[in-house]
């Protein structure tokens, strides 16, 4: 927990961070947890000290076959509401 100005701010809970796309590494000792803290955007200095070596919310990958079901059925639902 850090303190900025008239508040406190969490960054991590129960030792554990966010998880940042751009940094993901170096986890020499393969914790889960990237070494090096993740310095926030802007001036106040703030700090993620356990950013996440990678993401806990799995992201499936679509295939263009999967999207073409999908695009079709979202087509059919628009023309059918604009009558």
């Amino acid at each position: 927990t850090e303190y900025s100005g008239d508040y406190y701010i969490k960054w991590y809970k129960d030792g554990l961070g966010n998880y940042w796309a751009d940094w993901t590494e170096p986890d020499r000792d393969g914790d889960g947890i990237v070494d090096d803290p993740y310095q926030l955007d802007g001036s106040s200095g703030h700090k993620d000290y356990f950013p996440l070596a990678e993401s806990d919310i799995p992201i499936p990958e679509i295939s263009l076959w999967m999207m073409i079901p999908i695009l079709l059925l979202a087509m059919a639902f628009l023309l059918h509401r604009r009558k």
